[in-house]
């Protein structure tokens, strides 16, 4: 996954702020993807950008068990995982098909898979980035690349 500048959220004053999500639409779409595998949503999040993390996080209860579906704040990425450790960049991402079609089947959003946003970063996945968002990769250190696309950074 070659990470698309503003990802991250940060920027400086040499690169234009990155662009904002709909959440509005994405928080509709939660819930209308939990109707769809016969659930619930249980709590959703509005991402704080530029103060801590950068995403919005719906939680699902599903009859496959409770899923944490995430947006990133400023592209349209999508990924799952599990709801513990959703508030401090802790995740455990999985791949949940149903949800996944359903997401990737609207045509606005890039579905990402666990093994993805498992991976170590690499020179390739960071290539688009701004200097003020490498400057915050070589910071923070992250060891995969979910932590970059859902960052808890401030």
């Amino acid at each position: 996954m070659i990470l698309p500048c503003g990802v991250t959220g940060f920027c400086d004053r040499t690169t234009a702020p990155p662009p904002n999500t709909d959440v509005r639409a994405f928080r509709g779409h939660c819930y209308e993807a939990a109707r769809c595998v016969r659930g619930t949503v249980v709590s959703f999040t509005n991402p704080y950008p530029g103060v801590t993390d950068n995403y919005a996080v719906a939680v699902l209860d599903t009859a496959a068990g409770a899923v944490a579906v995430l947006l990133n704040a400023h592209h349209p990425i999508v990924a799952f995982a599990d709801p513990k450790g959703v508030t401090g960049s802790s995740f455990e991402f999985r791949d949940v098909p149903a949800l996944a079609d359903y997401f990737g089947g609207l045509g606005v959003y890039t579905v990402a898979t666990a093994a993805g946003l498992n991976e170590r970063p690499g020179a390739a996945h960071l290539r688009d980035l701004s200097p003020a968002e490498l400057k915050r990769v070589k910071y923070f250190e992250p060891r995969r690349v979910g932590e970059i696309v859902f960052n808890f950074w401030d």
